[in-house]
């Protein structure tokens, strides 16, 4: 079983009316809507690559450019390059290995949503040829 925390967030009305709009379209509550919402933006296991998609189909662009904009917070990235680079010169633990490929998972993960989110904004007419001609 997962362990959660209860939390408690004050919403302005205008954006509290576009979540339960949402939750409302997709027959959702509005805590399903703001979980999943989060799970997309910070990487959560539990939403399953096949419905992401489906939730980034409800984001505005704005939304959309967040989530392409989102990068893997500083620590794992500097674990990933830490790890990278001892790989290179020495063979990694058992444990190591492990910690690596949840890294790269993370890292896949990320390139997937971002990667769908970009498709999203094209169809929506936004200009992402500019975001990749920037070697983003």
């Amino acid at each position: 079983m997962v362990s959660t925390q209860l939390v408690s967030v004050e919403l302005p009305d205008d954006l509290y009316r576009r979540i339960r709009e949402v939750a409302e379209r997709n027959e959702r509550s509005v805590e399903s809507v703001l979980r999943e919402s989060l799970e997309v933006m910070f990487g959560a296991a539990s939403v399953a690559p096949e419905d992401i998609q489906t939730l980034l189909e409800h984001y505005r662009d704005d939304q959309l450019w967040a989530v392409v904009y989102q990068r893997l917070a500083w620590p794992r990235k500097e674990r990933l390059q830490e790890l990278l680079t001892k790989g290179k010169e020495s063979e990694l633990s058992g444990a190591e290995q492990e910690e690596l490929e949840v890294l790269l998972d993370e890292v896949d993960r990320y390139t997937l949503v971002r990667s769908q989110a970009l498709h999203l904004l094209a169809q929506h007419g936004q200009d992402v040829q500019h975001y990749l001609a920037m070697g983003a």
